[in-house]
């Protein structure tokens, strides 16, 4: 329990870690917590409520539309129209359009590079990306403020943007290697490696990742195909992520789509964190700041997760290197990667149980 605001829970059966959140508000008057909001790996699986736990089912664009109880029954049901707006429902979730969260004192869900007004299925400030060539040839987008080409039944607005280091337009043979690989991560049937690859955002607009390419990794990477170098950046409001991530220059196919995954797994885990900073007490929050080991162990079944049904080798499991097999089960998959995290030989080995930010640095 931390600030008796969140309880973290590990589950080690599958190495994932769950978050129960206290909902601001709704306590008794006796101090009794009467409500709570779950997640794992940043989704958001139900409420904790009149002492029982109710799950919430989205449908393909994320909305959340049912919420279960314990036995499995149908406890409540909710629609949106098609540009987000909601019919009233009992004790809605905090997520609301596309999975979004919902500020509680303006009603505006955050999309990452601006505010959407679900009751004008506009946004409330223009696109940053004001001039692309696609802009010029499809009517739909010349609005700065309208809410995916206007066909919100089919298309989902990205979360932000990435920028590239080695071209200004992200249009750089490797750059553009990147995002073919980011597309083909996105539609994987895993939601875990989709939401990996929406982690960077979409090209040619800041957002606080940058994405880059090199013969040999940062030292603190050796060994691995890609590397995210978390951290924060001062602004006139406050902070914002400043997120590096570098890839090995001769990547391809699945590989490069495996490293994709991984990376993005890091840069998501990184973002939560950073983004969860209260500038009213100036602190992070803690339950976001992972161990090593639960952000690797997570980033490397992702990436698994790209790869099922191939044979491949990566790091070493007992002094030889790991198989990965087109016939591994779940557990199989999980037992290796647990090896290539433990081993010896392990980059990682040392580093395991040190949180991913210094909290002597990022205050918690």
């Amino acid at each position: 329990m931390i600030g008796l605001k969140v309880c973290t829970l590990l589950a080690f059966a599958r190495n994932q870690r769950f978050e129960v959140r206290r909902s601001s508000g709704l306590t008794s008057s006796s101090g009794v917590w009467n409500r709570g909001e779950i997640y794992a790996g940043g989704m958001h699986l139900g409420s904790y409520q009149y002492v029982t736990t109710f799950f919430t089912h989205a449908d393909w664009l994320g909305n959340e539309r049912v919420r279960s109880a314990v036995n499995g029954s149908i406890y409540s049901t909710w629609t949106n129209y098609p540009f987000g707006e909601g019919s009233l429902t009992p004790n809605p979730g905090p997520l609301h359009f596309t999975g979004k969260e919902r500020d509680s004192e303006t009603g505006n869900d955050y999309f990452g590079a601006r505010y959407y007004g679900t009751g004008m299925g506009r946004f409330l400030s223009p696109d940053p990306v004001v001039l692309m060539k696609q802009k010029f040839t499809d009517p739909q987008q010349w609005n700065m403020y309208s809410y995916a080409r206007n066909n919100p039944l089919r298309f989902t607005d990205p979360t932000g943007k990435y920028v590239c280091s080695d071209s200004q337009k992200c249009d750089s043979k490797l750059d553009t290697a990147f995002e073919e690989a980011r597309k083909r991560d996105l539609k994987s049937k895993d939601s875990a490696v989709v939401a990996a690859a929406k982690a960077y955002g979409d090209p040619n607009k800041a957002n606080g990742v940058s994405v880059a390419f090199a013969k040999t990794l940062p030292g603190a990477c050796a060994g691995g195909a890609g590397c995210t170098q978390p951290g924060v950046a001062g602004t006139a409001t406050g902070i914002a992520p400043d997120i590096k991530v570098t890839f090995l220059n001769n990547l391809s196919g699945k590989s490069f789509d495996q490293a994709v995954a991984h990376e993005g797994s890091h840069t998501a885990d990184a973002l939560q964190f950073i983004n969860s900073f209260d500038a009213s007490n100036g602190k992070f929050n803690g339950a976001f700041n992972y161990v090593h080991y639960d952000t690797e162990f997570k980033a490397y079944a992702i990436g698994a997760s790209v790869r099922k049904g191939e044979n491949y080798s990566m790091g070493m499991c007992g002094g030889s290197p790991c198989i990965f097999g087109n016939q591994d089960s779940i557990q199989d998959t999980y037992r290796k990667i647990d090896q290539l995290l433990t081993d010896p030989q392990s980059s990682y080995k040392s580093d395991l149980e040190k949180s991913q930010f210094d909290p002597s640095i990022y205050p918690q």
